[in-house]
């Protein structure tokens, strides 16, 4: 198939989307999104059916990553698994890093990729780790469980 997530378009996917973190673009980071979107986190499951409360969310997450002083996230690690041709599980180990080059802050975030009309987009996100990681550097991310 045309479209199929190979490891090498999975590695694309996660570069371009942290680019779009990178440059602190939202209308970027939102254009790899599914909707409605499902975050997972140790604290429980949120669903955002709409677009803007997607947007909304994500927005304070960025703003998180902002007052961290995250420069880049690295996707220093991706693991997928096709389950058919339109859905993929992706294991990604994120590496943020400040402007100097150093790491601040590291986690694991699952998520579920589903083939849209538009292209892969991360329809469930299960991150156990970040809202801790991100608590404990003193940056609480939004109120709602983090990406």
């Amino acid at each position: 198939m045309a479209d199929e997530m190979t490891a090498e378009k999975a590695g694309a996917f996660f570069h371009t989307y942290s680019e779009a973190f990178a440059a602190y673009d939202l209308d970027r980071v939102m254009d790899h999104h599914d909707h409605p979107l499902t975050v997972v986190t140790a604290a429980g499951p949120q669903v955002f059916p709409e677009r803007e409360q997607a947007r909304a969310f994500l927005g304070a997450q960025m703003e998180a990553y902002r007052r961290l002083g995250m420069a880049w996230p690295v996707p220093a690690a991706a693991i997928t698994v096709a389950y058919n041709h339109d859905l993929v599980r992706a294991e990604v180990r994120w590496i943020l890093r400040s402007r100097d080059g150093e790491g601040i802050a590291g986690w694991t975030t699952i998520y579920l990729l589903r083939r849209a009309e538009t292209g892969w987009k991360l329809a469930i996100v299960v991150s156990p780790e970040e809202p801790q990681a991100l608590a404990a550097l003193g940056t609480p991310g939004p109120a709602s469980p983090a990406v």
